[in-house]
């Protein structure tokens, strides 16, 4: 659903597959902010503010919104969505030659550094 929305956002934006892929890490890991903005896959894909009227206004770390039913957020079962966003933003500075984050490593970092 992230994708389907992120493509839907940024329409004949990348020129290629590996650009899309540094875009979505970006922006999933280093610009969305999952405290204030919901996802919802209605009228193509979009995000919202979290508490406006006709969305589904409930916390979590990761809201998206049930197309079929506005009060249901159907993320509600995600957990540890901090290690998916830090994940996403190693990613992204991987893949863009940016330094690493100075904390331990992620699996993705591990795998792009081939770390032990």
């Amino acid at each position: 659903i992230m994708i389907k929305t992120f493509l839907s956002l940024f329409p004949n934006s990348f020129t290629d597959l590996g650009s899309a892929l540094v875009s979505f890490c970006r922006y999933y890991g280093c610009t969305f902010d999952y405290a204030k903005m919901g996802i919802s896959v209605k009228h193509g894909g979009k995000h919202y503010k979290l508490g406006d009227l006709g969305h589904f206004s409930g916390t979590g770390p990761l809201v998206i919104e049930d197309p079929f039913d506005p009060t249901c957020n159907i993320a509600s079962g995600v957990f540890a969505m901090w290690r998916v966003k830090s994940a996403l933003e190693s990613a992204y500075q991987a893949l863009s030659d940016q330094q690493p984050p100075s904390t331990t490593p992620t699996l993705l970092t591990r795998i792009i550094h081939d770390y032990p």
